[in-house]
């Protein structure tokens, strides 16, 4: 259930009434999902990212772009929201016509927890389940890219220093 906030939908429908497609936006400000603990959740990413589990979820804000058609399911794109007790939630995905999830998420959290320690505030993770049951996972595969794409900035600029070292080149 939603509490209090704005919600604004433009969207244009389009095709015959009985293959209807319907595109546009979404966004919702400054409202609260009263039942539905967004730490509890993403309990395995609750633990990692030291995100508070609440009895609710405010939402400071929530944009994205949508497709639906008329044979069911949903295309969302360009997903942002902003959720004050864990950070900026970016990502897209699908709702099945049979109304389960399949997204790609990206949190930049506010820095707790472990996440600390590998010193990244940025946590990939899926949604799976249904829309009505949301399974929040973290993503490893994204993770580990992430990671490594890090690791290979860190190598290039050391390598580079060498290099500079070696020939003669000063730093600016």
């Amino acid at each position: 259930d939603l509490a209090g906030g704005t919600a604004t939908v433009k969207a244009i429908l389009a095709g015959p009434t009985n293959h209807m497609t319907a595109s546009g936006s979404l966004a919702l400000d400054n409202t609260r999902v009263d039942g539905f603990d967004f730490g509890s959740r993403m309990s395995t990413l609750e633990k990692l990212a030291g995100i508070k589990s609440l009895p609710g979820t405010n939402i400071q804000l929530l944009r994205t772009n949508f497709r639906a058609g008329q044979e069911g399911g949903a295309t969302l794109e360009d997903i942002r929201m902003v959720v004050p007790e864990v950070g900026e939630i970016r990502g897209s995905g699908i709702v099945s016509p049979s109304n389960t999830l399949d997204f790609k998420m990206i949190a930049t959290i506010h820095v707790a927890g472990a996440m600390t320690v590998l010193g990244n505030p940025n946590l990939p993770f899926l949604v799976k389940g249904t829309a009505t049951n949301p399974v929040f996972e973290p993503d490893m595969k994204g993770l580990a890219v992430q990671e490594l794409k890090s690791v290979k900035g860190d190598a290039v600029k050391a390598a580079t220093g060498i290099l500079d070292g070696v020939f003669g080149k000063k730093k600016k």
